[in-house]
């Protein structure tokens, strides 16, 4: 898939695609090594950013986010086809399992929402597929980038945004349309791919 441009119309197989590539890549053991490089990467990355991140469950195929001492993570849940994030309020907070495999924090005392933005240093975004130019193909329900549009122009929160994923999700020239977030940077196991004005 790496070099083929694709248009809006063929988001629908791509996504099958890249499917089918994670399903693949991950019953092998090259995605554990690359599990393990990424988490090393995001450890010594947030080692001298610490603070509050936006992070995500990961579900198969996806990169799982290590916990890394001064880092506190929240977690998006969607409601009302919006989405929101939460910070655990508890030792032991109550998950929500929603379709595909997806956890979402409950709603309950074990959480508490996100209220101010401008408190987060930065976002680790899944997707099914990222290409160069930092765009982002995501599973079809559009909610990051209703979610990170709504932060950089409502709420004028500029906070950093990676994508996260492994190499065999980096394909060449992903369409972009009008509601699409171009973000800061993209990491697999074996590239990062900076905006220059965010690097570092």
């Amino acid at each position: 898939m790496t070099g083929i441009h694709t248009t809006a119309a063929e988001k629908p197989e791509l996504r099958r695609e890249l499917k089918s590539r994670l399903s693949q890549f991950s019953s092998r053991a090259e995605a554990a090594r690359a599990q393990a490089a990424l988490s090393e990467f995001i450890s010594e990355f947030l080692s001298s950013r610490p603070g509050l991140w936006l992070g995500f469950r990961a579900i198969q195929g996806e990169v799982q986010l290590p916990e890394v001492h001064g880092v506190t993570w929240a977690y998006p849940r969607v409601e009302a086809n919006a989405m929101a994030f939460y910070r655990q309020q508890a030792k032991a907070p109550t998950w929500l399992k929603k379709s595909w495999g997806l956890e979402e924090p409950a709603a309950d005392s074990t959480w508490a929402a996100v209220a101010d933005m401008g408190s987060v240093r930065g976002a680790f975004i899944p997707g099914l597929g990222f290409d160069r130019e930092r765009r982002r193909l995501g599973r079809g329900g559009g909610h990051y980038d209703r979610f990170l549009a709504r932060a950089d122009v409502v709420q004028n929160q500029k906070f950093l945004k990676m994508g996260i994923g492994f190499s065999v999700q980096l394909v060449e020239g992903l369409p972009r349309e009008s509601h699409d977030v171009v973000l800061d940077a993209v990491v697999t196991e074996s590239e990062r791919i900076w905006n220059l004005l965010k690097a570092g």
